[in-house]
């Protein structure tokens, strides 16, 4: 898309968390370019209508941007058919984001691995320590499959900016909105260290040697 999104698209479920509609919003897409689609009666995204949504606005000149699919909603804990919105993305040549902040932890557990089946073909994941593992506020994370995307969106320049370039350390300034940030991951990272998986009720008996990663190409 470049700079100019104008015609750009996109879809997430009636369901999902009000905060997809608010970073669309902020990143200067017109409300009238974001599709709530409707669930079918397990509250999961529908989607023959989602499928129908596409179809539509291409045929009116309009491009597919981004899907954003749920895994795990606020209110039921709703899991979006994975699977299925990542073959309708790739048809429609979209980025597929799955909003995990809920639920995406519980890949760590074999049920979960089960039920989140399809997570790993998305694009990017937004996941929450503070929601199934207990942790405290504000270390929210995304885990995105192409770093470069992520520098292509925030990466700036400026003659002040003296930082030495590391080999083993990427420029985080560059991937995201904040230029200056705290150390948020190590309030994940302590707990687990020092008091080790199984003080995770998510995890004490449900979690098995073999890791699913969360994305696969």
């Amino acid at each position: 898309f470049g700079e100019d999104f104008s015609a750009g698209v996109v879809y997430t479920s009636e369901r999902a968390h009000h905060s997809v509609e608010k970073a669309a919003l902020i990143a200067g897409i017109a409300s009238n370019r974001v599709r709530m689609i409707p669930t079918d009666t397990s509250l999961r995204l529908d989607c023959d209508a989602l499928a129908h949504a596409l179809d539509e606005d291409k045929a009116a000149g309009l491009r597919p941007m981004l899907l954003v699919a749920t895994a795990g909603t606020t209110d039921t804990g709703a899991i979006d058919p994975l699977e299925e919105c990542a073959r309708l993305a790739r048809q429609s040549d979209c980025w597929f984001h799955v909003d995990a902040a809920y639920g995406g932890f519980f890949q760590m557990t074999e049920r979960g691995r089960d039920l989140l089946r399809g997570i790993e073909l998305a694009d990017s994941i937004t996941v929450d320590a503070h929601k199934s593992l207990f942790l405290p506020f504000g270390i929210g994370g995304l885990i995105v499959r192409d770093t470069q995307a992520l520098i292509a969106a925030h990466e700036g320049h400026g003659s002040y900016m003296q930082d030495v370039a590391s080999d083993s350390l990427p420029q985080y300034y560059a991937m995201g909105p904040e230029l200056t940030r705290p150390n948020r991951g190590l309030q994940m990272w302590l707990p687990l260290h020092v008091r080790g998986v199984d003080a995770f009720p998510l995890t004490s008996t449900a979690c098995s040697t073999s890791r699913t990663p969360l994305l696969r190409r």
